[in-house]
């Protein structure tokens, strides 16, 4: 998921809560790439990849598209991943 860190700092083994449009998943950051390269945090205005452990495929929204799934990029508009 690539978004732009908003408030404070985001760390790799961080505990989180993901929001999605169905409710609140409890997560972990298992990796953050800034710019392609990997990084151990990045700060607020940084725009980040952030990877994450405990969220499964089905917990995204999806939508048919071609021969298969895939995760609908419009209902994961306005997800936030918070700390608090």
């Amino acid at each position: 998921m690539t978004r732009i860190v908003t408030a404070g700092r985001v760390s790799v083994g961080q505990n989180a809560s993901l929001y999605l449009p169905e409710g609140p998943r409890q997560v972990t950051v298992s990796k953050i790439d800034v710019r392609r390269r990997r990084a151990k945090s990045a700060e607020s205005g940084t725009t980040v990849a952030i990877y994450l452990n405990g969220l499964r495929s089905a917990d995204l929204p999806s939508k048919l598209e071609g021969s298969g799934a895939v995760i609908d990029a419009d209902a994961m508009r306005g997800t936030r991943l918070s700390s608090r």
